[in-house]
């Protein structure tokens, strides 16, 4: 896959995620669960099961660093996790064939580890008084799934796109 359409794909996903997903949050609503969707982290998780897992560590390093800069409270918090999920799918794909299940696997994991993540830097830096429990139900299982959904969503178009790019 050519850089610019990795480039185009992740701003345009951040752009999202930043304007018109905001509005969608449950959470802007007065619901007591609140969704967040890290789409970003699904594409650098699909990069590296595609692409490598040193292809998904620079661009979750470099989308990290920007979701840190503009979103963040803590300088780093995103950069690290983003990249460390996505060396993470990139470093368990290269035992096994890659197959729908298996990516499914590796996104459900990667979402949920970096919801766990950031849930637990939030908390260990008193930013976030959450308990783990009321965490878990209205903030990372809904979050998990919404972005199991997406990945779900953009697996085909991906298929396409990345086997269209090998020709």
């Amino acid at each position: 896959m050519n850089n610019k359409w990795i480039i185009g794909i992740l701003f345009s996903m951040f752009l999202l995620e930043g304007t018109v997903f905001q509005y969608m949050n449950t959470d802007y609503y007065g619901s007591s669960i609140s969704i967040y969707p890290h789409f970003v982290l699904g594409i650098i998780i699909l990069i590296s099961i595609y692409l490598g897992k040193k292809q998904a560590l620079i661009w979750g390093l470099l989308f990290g660093l920007l979701y840190d800069i503009i979103f963040g409270r803590v300088i780093g918090l995103y950069m690290i996790g983003m990249a460390g999920i996505g060396y993470f799918g990139g470093w368990f794909i290269q035992f096994f064939h890659p197959t729908f299940s298996l990516y499914i696997i590796i996104q459900f994991i990667g979402q949920f580890a970096f919801e766990f993540y950031l849930f637990s830097m939030l908390r260990l830096y008193q930013l976030i008084q959450l308990p783990i429990e009321v965490a878990l139900t209205h903030m990372i299982i809904p979050s998990t799934i919404l972005n199991l959904l997406f990945a779900i969503f953009i697996f085909p178009l991906s298929r396409l796109l990345i086997e269209n790019s090998n020709e």
